[in-house]
């Protein structure tokens, strides 16, 4: 988050601050965040990774070829948002089209909602004319994003329970509400609205529908993703370094795994794990400095992932193979699955790239039989041999979460 004073020094005098209590990673001692604040709803240690932080980011020979036509085609677009939609299409997920019910006897979004209301209480909101969709800020393959507003009217008698949740994610026409409902993951309406949010994951507020006739989950607003980041990080330097320095790339890494366990711990499987679904909170978007102010990652769209079938070559071999062959069934991702393409997105964090950015079309084989990306020669063995279990081929050699935090402490720390 944004401290009191901004570092006016190049890149690598950005500070990044990270809570890990020890549940996720072991770490009891204390470091002093400098010029840093809290989130507003944080009440836990606040480690900072003590590696390197006085050095710039690692050059190397591979250059994203993704981010040089990102820097040709920028012109091309009228605005900010019309250019960052068109760049994320290529990290969009893909849904399971195979994942339907003929048989089964239609109900109205109007029924469906009714009946959510009386089985979750008020997780799920019909606030009429008091919730209004404003600008689209963002898109995925399933949903766009809205900023959100409130009629005086609704803050009137609202009050306090409207700050902060200001985005809707509104999900494009055609979904059924009967059917968006079964792709909600077990453990997240309880996670939501009896046991408290999950540490480091976004925070969805409501479930509602609005006037249009559009379900939508109201959530809090976030300055953007990290895959955002990280591209506006890679123009910066002109697609000649890492986009993050050491210490960076560690309290990143620690943030995203203290998530996923959190996650796990309520038997919640991700299924789409990459850069662009961990959102990034700052105190203050409109003066955030991408390039040098701090910030804190939060696991994000977990909440419908039953129905995707993940993303790319995020993907681990065994969904690969499964849809290769069109076999592809839910129990395929799980725990182990998710630690893959955690391993994929720790890529795309040391290195700008996108996981096999060039092979393009679905050349799933060669991923299958064993080829992985190319790592920098500079990164420590450790993490090295980390990531090689990640991404093993025999899901059963990857480990979990809560053991790749134990590894980051004493990659990061020692």
């Amino acid at each position: 988050m944004e401290g009191d004073s901004k570092p006016s020094d190049a890149l690598h005098h950005a500070r990044l601050c990270t809570q890990m209590p020890s549940t996720a990673v072991g770490i009891s001692q204390v470091v002093k965040a400098a010029d840093v604040s809290m989130p507003p709803c944080s009440n836990t240690e606040l480690v900072e990774f003590a590696s390197a932080s006085d050095r710039q980011p690692s050059r190397w020979n591979l250059v994203s070829s993704r981010i040089s036509r990102l820097m040709q085609m920028r012109s091309e677009y009228a605005t900010a948002v019309e250019f960052e939609i068109e760049a994320s299409k290529v990290h969009w997920s893909e849904l399971d089209s195979t994942n339907s019910d003929e048989d089964e006897e239609n109900q109205t979004d109007v029924e469906v909602f009714q009946k959510l209301k009386e089985k979750w209480g008020d997780f799920f909101c019909d606030y009429g004319d008091g919730l209004v969709m404003g600008k689209k800020i963002a898109e995925g393959g399933q949903a766009e994003i809205y900023e959100a507003s409130w009629s005086s009217r609704a803050i009137f008698k609202l009050g306090e329970q409207v700050g902060g949740f200001d985005v809707l994610k509104v999900f494009k026409e055609g979904w059924a509400l009967q059917h968006l409902q079964k792709q909600w993951p077990e453990g997240m309406l309880q996670a939501g609205t009896r046991r408290g949010p999950i540490r480091r994951a976004c925070v969805i507020d409501k479930g509602v529908m609005l006037n249009n006739g559009r379900f939508a989950f109201l959530m809090k607003k976030y300055w953007g993703d990290l895959r955002k980041l990280i591209d506006i990080r890679m123009q910066h330097n002109h697609n000649a370094c890492a986009p993050f320095t050491d210490d960076e790339t560690g309290s990143i890494a620690a943030q995203i795994v203290e998530g996923m366990a959190a996650l796990h711990k309520r038997n919640i499987v991700h299924r789409d794990m990459k850069a662009s679904n961990i959102l990034l909170w700052v105190p203050n978007e409109k003066t955030f400095d991408a390039v040098h102010d701090p910030f804190w990652c939060n696991v994000a769209d977990f909440e419908s992932s039953v129905g995707l079938v993940g993303t790319g070559y995020w993907r681990a071999p065994e969904i690969l193979r499964a849809l290769q062959t069109g076999s592809i069934r839910s129990h395929l991702f799980d725990e182990k699955s998710d630690v893959y393409s955690f391993a994929m997105t720790y890529y795309e964090i040391l290195t700008g790239c996108i996981p096999f950015e060039d092979l393009g079309g679905r050349n799933y084989g060669m991923i299958i039989e064993g080829r992985r990306p190319e790592l920098p020669s500079y990164i420590n063995p450790l993490l090295k041999a980390l990531l090689n279990r990640c991404w093993h081929t025999n899901p059963l050699e990857r480990p979990s979460f809560g053991n790749i935090g134990e590894q980051l402490k004493k990659i990061y720390l020692n």
